[in-house]
């Protein structure tokens, strides 16, 4: 009796550590596109790491308000789509999901405003989606509109998630929505998100970038630094959304397989580092202010980057190449990728998101196997 109380209350000490389990992975529909032996499609994923895939982006058209596929001659000729919701032939207990938005997409002018504007809009567009869904055998929708701004896109947003959950039920879809980390602006009713998502994919990374010219800084802190005045962590993020409505197992956490980089001014390089612009791009992923982790690690082994840890562990690395004109990436490795999958389970959060899989040493060319990422993360958060 005494050892089943002992273990009936270590059970209630850890049951907010056992509410995990979700692991949402974004696909990009691109990334086969690049140079060998990088291109990365549908054949190249691992479908035992994640619980959820969500195929990027799905695109609005701007004359009918119905989804449309982003690129046809990939997502259609070359079916992509139904390659991808194949992949639950490999494991049966995988979700497929189609998002649609994305940073490009959601500021090609006014299109989601209009959209959520209208009611006829709106029935038009869950119409469509629907029976895109039902076509290619998606098992749900990813909305991912960068971002409803105004009073009326709030009242519009919240609309339109009522709108997909009621024709979604009849075939039990999935419904999730990709959010900022803070929701600063007017365009998020959070009580009205909570009761109409299966879930939301917290974008918790991009909190700074090349809109910051000037500043060289982790993109992705998880908590607050001494020196800052602002609240742009993800400590902050998820207590913001916690506090203003979101139940914890309705989040998942998001982490970048990418860095943000910039060029130095100085020879300092402690964050924020005087900087004079962006970095150079990724070899591969080929944006600049952008660098990939596959890339990030064979710089580092082979290319003599520089490596600094904060033993504190409130930010991931950083790396600095050993080039006159210095470059300065700010990236999450295996060490911080585990820590935040521990903050997950130690919140209670319904999980981890990651943007996105093409991104990881999908090849094992840095020495730590394959996905050595995303298998660390699915190991703690899964299980």
């Amino acid at each position: 009796m005494k050892l089943l109380l002992l273990a009936t209350i270590f059970a209630a000490c850890v049951l907010p550590y056992a509410t995990a389990g979700r692991f949402v992975c974004y696909f990009p529909n691109w990334a086969f596109g690049r140079q060998e032996p990088w291109q990365f499609g549908v054949e190249n994923v691992d479908t035992n790491l994640c619980t959820h895939l969500v195929y990027a982006f799905a695109d609005l058209d701007e004359t009918t308000f119905q989804i449309k596929p982003n690129n046809p001659a990939v997502d259609i000729d070359q079916e992509f789509y139904r390659k991808f919701t194949d992949l639950k032939n490999q494991n049966p207990n995988l979700k497929t999901m189609l998002a649609i938005g994305g940073w490009v997409d959601s500021n090609i002018n006014d299109k989601y405003s209009q959209l959520v504007a209208s009611s006829e809009n709106i029935d038009v567009f869950v119409g469509s989606v629907v029976t895109l869904l039902q076509e290619y055998g998606f098992d749900g929708l990813d909305m991912d509109w960068e971002y409803p701004r105004s009073e009326a896109d709030k009242t519009g947003f919240t609309n339109l998630l009522v709108a997909l959950k009621d024709a979604f039920a009849p075939f039990n879809y999935i419904l999730s929505a990709a959010v900022p980390a803070i929701a600063a602006d007017l365009g998020y009713d959070i009580p009205a998100i909570e009761t109409t998502v299966d879930f939301i994919n917290l974008m918790t990374y991009d909190m700074h970038g090349s809109w910051e010219p000037d500043m060289a800084d982790h993109h992705a802190p998880l908590r607050k630094r001494s020196f800052e005045t602002t609240d742009n962590n993800v400590e902050y993020s998820v207590d913001y959304w916690m506090a203003n409505g979101m139940s914890a197992s309705k989040i998942n956490l998001g982490m970048p397989l990418y860095g943000r980089s910039w060029k130095l001014a100085s020879a300092m390089t402690t964050p924020p580092a005087p900087a004079v612009g962006v970095g150079a791009p990724g070899p591969i992923t080929n944006e600049e202010g952008f660098v990939g982790y596959f890339e990030i690690c064979q710089a580092v082994q082979n290319e003599g980057w520089e490596v600094v840890q904060d033993p504190d562990q409130y930010i991931g690395p950083y790396a600095t190449s050993p080039t006159d004109v210095v470059n300065w990436i700010g990236y999450d490795d295996l060490a911080m990728l585990t820590t935040k999958s521990n903050y997950v389970l130690s919140k209670g959060l319904g999980g981890a998101m990651v943007w996105e899989i093409s991104l990881d040493d999908y090849r094992g060319a840095c020495g730590a196997g394959v996905n050595p990422l995303l298998t660390a993360i699915s190991r703690i958060v899964v299980g």
